[in-house]
């Protein structure tokens, strides 16, 4: 791995530059390194390294897009790892920042931030912080996050970059037609 090129050889032979939703100019100082493991097999994970005043936002897609999807559907942060969500006492979803833009009556649970305006550092910011992050809540995508170690930014580097990748991830959207889902 060529630190500065913030390129990675993926298990598969590609190589991958992992895009965020808003750019982070390169005043920043610090940078977290967040392991984003499937929950349903820790021994998939991918490893991104992330601005810590990047926001959740930019966390999420990086994270989707590293396992090789489309982030196209609503997510959230939430402290409990477990499978009831309402047990968190620290959660963060995309619901509050939709629901405050548009002024609908969505109901979102009290307590409850948004990813839009939350930096990734004022969630993960120590080593060993984990999080759950919910993606799809139809399809019930679940990835724990991990605060593995920080560093500092280094000029010319785009962040968030992908840094390991360990095991492939299914297809998004299956083909239920194939003959392997008959």
């Amino acid at each position: 791995m060529d630190r500065a090129s913030g390129t990675i050889d993926l298990a598969n032979g590609r190589y991958g530059e992992v895009r965020m939703a808003s750019p982070v100019p390169f005043t920043q100082k610090r940078t977290v390194v967040i392991r984003a493991k499937v929950m349903e097999s820790k021994r998939i994970y991918r490893d991104i390294e992330i601005s810590s005043d990047s926001t959740l936002e930019d966390l999420a897609l990086a994270t989707v897009e590293a396992f090789g999807w489309d982030c196209d559907h609503c997510y959230g942060f939430y402290s409990h790892l477990g499978q009831s969500l309402h047990d968190s006492k620290e959660a963060y979803e995309l619901f509050a920042d939709l629901a405050e833009e548009d002024g609908s009556a969505m109901e979102v649970r009290d307590g409850v931030l948004g990813v839009k305006d939350t930096a990734v550092g004022d969630v993960f910011e120590n080593r060993g912080k984990k999080m759950q992050f919910l993606f799809d809540y139809g399809d019930d995508h679940r990835f724990e996050l991990e605060a593995r170690g920080f560093d500092e930014t280094m000029p010319g580097v785009v962040y968030p970059r992908l840094m390991s990748a360990k095991g492939e991830l299914g297809p998004q959207y299956p083909d239920y037609n194939d003959d392997d889902f008959k």
